[in-house]
């Protein structure tokens, strides 16, 4: 019997397969689960300089994934990585929406220059053996696994402009992403209401797919549209999946819009009846009905051509903002909109004290118009804010979670409590997610059984992104592991206090190494980063 380093003491275990759960114990030996069950008084007894944690209780599962995260930078900037880990995260699979923090060519190294700036990362890379070596000397607390961005690829060879590429651009695009797969990335993501992903035609998405798919990786998208596009971005995502060959993934599931709401049938029965027709499509969805992500969100597509300066450019320019004004307005003509739009995290200094307020609030307090205050403060921020877009429906969002198919992301980046990651306002979904299902839809709401939400937070997550002995508790596997209470725990972020730290998560092991006890964050960071395996 090998030396046991750890041993979880009559806790309620969640295998993690979403049935009933069994009253027993768990002993880890070394990085692995060793044994899994009634462990006789005497083995504990015998077990020498073994920890011992008594789970009376609680309930012991599996480590928590975080299937949608946009952590890769932040981990190298905040490696204790304290808003995951104190959910139960245990890994974070990095690079969403078209992001990823490799590579590093032509228009994008400006770009992520700045963003490592801003988060005091002193270590330079272009590729994706550069960034995997910065991330091995930067152990952090939790796993991390990888997806090469779309935006990222397109950013490195062609730029930020509206074209498409040629023969010769593509083939250096589809080397980019078979490099990323054979270094061990999980697949391709694209986020197509970004530049320069929303330029991509959907001959360009089905080719750079195909090459993760031979790899054996998975496709992810943030659609083109999640509301007035809906329908055309669903049959886009459908042919994506279909002509590649790659498992499909529907970032963040949702239908964005009181006025586009009653698409929710159709969004659901559509991807019902791809997956009953033999495609591997799954989605994954935030606890919120607030969206987040940049300011600038709302600018029409002609508006980013080129790249940031351009866009600052035709912001500065009094006739392309009267343009700009108009067609914003026509999109958005609900006279309550602007009270919707919440602005989030800011850059300058000067603009810190309205994070946390409304567009209209903001306007009000200005004596100007909702959209003309818009737009001065995408200018004074350099089109580098974030916000909060109240948008999404209660009723969607319980519907979706009760899919079996519908897994849990954050769509958060982990981030320190003290340090340039922790600045800002950001959303709750940061700190809350998987405390705020167990909570809300499982113990208040009852949308979920426990052991259903345990599952899709880890067996289907594992499954899904082919992260090999990970979300299970079975011997053998690695032992990233949860124990929390499930009367007690619950998110503590709100819109008003977003890094607030939830409640009942007492134990969290990463690959058998504690990363908090007793509700305590420890030192330890033990986390790797977990790579497929090519296939050729």
């Amino acid at each position: 019997m090998p030396a046991w380093s750890c041993i979880l003491r009559g806790g309620w275990l969640f295998d993690g397969d979403g049935g009933e759960p069994r009253r027993g114990d768990l002993a880890v030996a070394d990085e692995r689960i060793d044994a899994v069950g009634r462990l006789p008084a005497e083995a504990v007894a015998g077990a020498g300089e073994a920890k011992v944690l008594d789970c009376s209780g609680l309930a012991v599962a599996p480590g928590f994934i975080d299937v949608h995260t946009h952590s890769d930078l932040t981990l190298l900037a905040a490696p204790e990585a304290d808003t995951h880990v104190c959910q139960g995260v245990t890994t974070d699979i990095c690079g969403n929406c078209g992001f990823s923090a490799f590579p590093v060519g032509g228009a994008r190294a400006e770009r992520i220059a700045e963003e490592r700036q801003r988060l005091g990362i002193k270590a330079e890379w272009s590729d994706l053996p550069g960034f995997l070596k910065q991330a091995e000397r930067t152990p952090a607390a939790l796993n991390r696994a990888l997806l090469v961005g779309h935006g990222a690829v397109r950013a490195s060879v062609l730029g930020y402009g509206d074209r498409q590429p040629n023969g010769t651009e593509l083939e250096a695009m589809r080397a980019e992403v078979r490099a990323a797969m054979e270094l061990g990335c999980l697949g391709l993501s694209s986020g197509l209401i970004y530049p320069p992903g929303m330029y991509a035609s959907t001959d360009e998405l089905v080719a750079l797919a195909a090459v993760a798919a031979q790899a054996g990786g998975i496709y992810t998208s943030h659609v083109r549209g999640e509301g007035a596009h809906l329908e055309e971005s669903l049959d886009e995502f459908l042919r994506i999946a279909r002509e590649s060959g790659a498992p499909a993934q529907f970032s963040h599931i949702k239908v964005s819009g009181q006025e586009y709401w009653h698409k929710i049938d159709l969004l659901v029965e559509r991807l019902e009846q791809a997956r009953r027709g033999g495609l591997r499509v799954t989605a994954d969805r935030y606890p919120y009905t607030a969206s987040e992500t940049g300011l600038d969100v709302l600018l029409p597509k002609w508006a980013f051509d080129g790249g940031q300066e351009r866009e600052l450019q035709r912001l500065a320019d009094r006739a392309t903002r009267s343009r700009l004004a108009r067609e914003i307005l026509a999109a958005n003509p609900a006279p309550e909109f602007w009270e919707r739009v919440v602005l989030g995290s800011v850059v300058e200094p000067a603009l810190r004290e309205l994070q946390g307020r409304s567009v209209a609030e903001i306007a009000a307090a200005r004596g100007g118009a909702p959209v003309e205050v818009y737009l001065d403060l995408l200018v004074e921020d350099r089109a580098r804010s974030e916000a909060m877009y109240h948008k999404l429906s209660e009723e969607h969002l319980e519907r979706l979670l009760a899919l079996d198919w519908v897994m849990i992301g954050s769509d958060s980046s982990a981030r320190g409590s003290a340090g340039p990651s922790s600045a800002g306002h950001p959303h709750p979904r940061g700190c809350g997610t998987f405390p705020r299902v167990l909570a809300r839809y499982v113990r208040e709401k009852q949308v979920l059984s426990l052991g259903e939400a345990v599952r899709r937070m880890t067996s289907l997550p594992a499954e899904t992104f082919g992260l090999e002995r990970r979300g299970r508790l079975r011997e053998g596997f690695y032992a990233d592991l949860v124990v929390f209470d499930p009367a007690k725990v619950a998110d503590g972020a709100t819109y008003g206090s977003p890094k607030k730290p939830p409640e009942g998560i007492v134990h969290v092991l990463v690959n058998g190494r504690p990363v908090m006890l007793g509700g305590a964050r420890t030192p330890d960071r033990p986390g790797r980063i977990l790579r497929r395996e090519a296939r050729r």
